[in-house]
């Protein structure tokens, strides 16, 4: 890993494939969710539904592997450029009852901001009620996210409005600690920014691809 990653530190449906596609893009390697995304479908989608190989696979749960290991929260990943998407979580049980949850953006973000003071760091954003929208209708996101535990969002918390508060907290929450650690950091609404906005903060010609557009 170089010197300076690209790190996205939003939400799920909020652009990450069509960031993960600018990476690309432009030469960076760039990995979104998991490790080898797009070899196996099979394989993807038993990673996604019930964490199938997340202990090799899996970026959220990699890094907070790193972490409890007190290493460097990309430690235990290969050298790439980017992180388009660190967070995952699928099923704990057949029944469909209990959620394993990884959002380092959530739960390691000073981790994160310490380790790579150098890094470009990525707060993709969209309006709440859209965002709120895309995750009810993102297969069992939304039923995922409610049986989950994660900071500030209590297991049984997952209605619309309370996930349009805990994008708010988290938002607030990721400007005000960037800010005051003095990262690189831009705040990309994937709604009104665009190639301009990503070209500028990441020195080098970039492309904005509206990847995934009716799902994201």
């Amino acid at each position: 890993m170089g010197l300076r990653p690209v790190v996205v530190l939003g939400l799920p449906k909020c652009g990450t494939t069509s960031l993960n596609d600018a990476f690309v893009a432009a030469g960076l390697r760039s990995v979104h969710w998991a490790l080898d995304v797009g070899k196996n479908s099979k394989n993807d989608k038993q990673l996604r539904e019930w964490g199938t190989g997340s202990e090799e696979r899996l970026v959220g749960r990699l890094i907070q592997s790193a972490v409890m290991q007190n290493k460097p929260p990309f430690s235990l990943l290969p050298q790439v450029d980017a992180f388009a998407e660190i967070n995952g979580l699928y099923w704990a049980d057949r029944k469909k009852e209990s959620v394993r949850a990884f959002f380092p953006q959530v739960q390691y973000l000073q981790h994160l901001l310490q380790a790579y003071p150098d890094a470009h760091f990525i707060l993709n954003v969209r309006d709440h009620g859209a965002w709120a929208r895309s995750v009810s209708q993102h297969n069992d996101m939304q039923r995922r996210l409610t049986l989950a535990e994660l900071p500030n969002l209590p297991r049984g918390s997952g209605s619309a409005e309370e996930l349009m508060a805990w994008a708010e907290w988290h938002h607030q929450r990721v400007i005000k600690f960037a800010t005051y650690s003095q990262v690189r950091f831009l705040r990309f609404d994937i709604d009104v920014h665009g190639a301009a906005e990503l070209s500028a903060f990441l020195g080098r010609e970039m492309k904005w691809p509206h990847s995934n557009a009716t799902k994201r």
